[in-house]
């Protein structure tokens, strides 16, 4: 038996790996002419590092000629040695996702990292009597449609756009009828563009306030004109009026398209969240728009990296300037790297300067869609 504190195991098995620390492999050899059972996926082929190289590789040698007959080598680790391990159906989907037990069944974070939309049923590897969907980002929360489920898995039906995850609660018992069914909705028609003249007004951030300006074509703040905007960081409101799409829509589903950083939205002095990761978009209720005269607001955030760089720019102060006008626009080569007991360098271990960063993109690039929805059943 292999005993650990607390625990103790049948066998040790081994996965791949290209380069071993001698000491590492030396262990299971020891355990190995112990009785222990050890597997390997793959033998090891090397080891790590380069410090007594030559010494290292004849003990790494010598202490794999002391595993036969005592370890096997085998790709496809037999099930049998897991019994109380349910293979994960999920895997073979392409999404991304953690599963762990709860009070009332399994717990699941899923995530779609491919460039593909996920639109389907999926198999989970638990049984489960009802399960609750959430999207993490706007709170959603429903319960999912199943199509069937036996002793050992559960099928559920599932979107999921490239970007976007889904937790995912499995229940060993029926739930509570006052939660509504997960919203299985789709694209009614074509997305519409958003057109008009933007309004935006920079609200908070630094070193200074750009002025407002207007734009038909949205683009990063940064091409807009003048330098304030180029050295800025902090957020920007984007107002647009708007007369609601002619085509009728249970709901509507707003696309940001590219946003540079983060959005919180309002539309119609209704808060519909925040947005800080792809897919910029959030699905609202069609009685929200009216007719004529909608008005969409997004306070837009952009990263620091652009006033950093400014901070690391050269010092080129008016020789001219009053002391109102330096106050309002402070000398670079700033000190900002003000950390303590920190050694501030770059990637090269080369003190750390920005001022050779190329601009970053900021704010509303778009583009803004409508998309009326309808929901629809699996």
């Amino acid at each position: 038996a292999l005993a650990t504190p607390g625990s103790n195991y049948k066998v040790i098995v081994v996965p791949a790996t290209r380069r071993m620390p001698v000491a590492t492999l030396q262990k299971l050899a020891a355990l190995a002419q112990a009785g222990a059972k050890v597997i390997f996926e793959k033998l090891p082929e090397d080891v790590p590092g380069y410090g007594r190289l030559a010494e290292r590789r004849n003990d790494f040698k010598a202490t794999l000629g002391q595993f036969a007959p005592r370890a096997s080598v085998n790709a496809d680790i037999p099930a049998a040695l897991f019994p109380h391990v349910r293979r994960e159906p999920l895997t073979d989907t392409g999404l991304n996702f953690i599963r762990r037990r709860t009070a009332a069944g399994h717990a699941y974070f899923i995530t779609n990292l491919t460039a593909q939309a996920h639109r389907g049923w999926i198999t989970l590897g638990v049984p489960a009597r009802a399960i609750i969907l959430t999207d993490p980002v706007s709170g959603t929360t429903g319960i999912a449609r199943r199509r069937s489920d036996d002793a050992k898995s559960t099928t559920v039906f599932l979107q999921l756009v490239p970007g976007e995850s889904r937790t995912l609660s499995t229940f060993s018992s029926p739930v509570s009828s006052n939660i509504p069914p997960w919203p299985d909705d789709e694209p009614a028609a074509a997305p519409i563009a958003l057109a008009g003249t933007w309004q935006i007004t920079f609200t908070q951030g630094g070193p200074e306030l750009p002025s407002a300006r207007t734009t038909i074509a949205l683009k990063s703040w940064t091409d807009l004109g003048g330098d304030e905007a180029k050295r800025f960081a902090g957020t920007a409101r984007y107002r647009l009026e708007f007369d609601a799409p002619a085509t009728k829509a249970e709901d509507w589903r707003l696309d940001l398209g590219d946003v540079r950083e983060s959005a919180r939205v309002r539309l119609n002095g209704r808060d519909l969240g925040t947005l800080w990761t792809i897919p910029f978009r959030v699905d609202f209720p069609a009685s929200l728009l009216k007719p004529n005269g909608n008005v969409l607001e997004l306070d837009v955030t952009n990263l620091a990296a652009n006033r950093i760089r400014d901070m690391d720019g050269a010092n080129d102060p008016k020789p001219d300037a009053s002391d109102a006008e330096r106050a309002a626009h402070p000398p670079r080569k700033a000190n900002w790297k003000i950390m303590r007991e920190i050694n501030f360098v770059n990637i090269n271990y080369r003190p750390f300067d920005a001022s050779a960063w190329p601009l970053t993109p900021s704010g509303l690039l778009g583009p803004v869609t409508l998309t009326p929805l309808r929901t629809f059943t699996p």
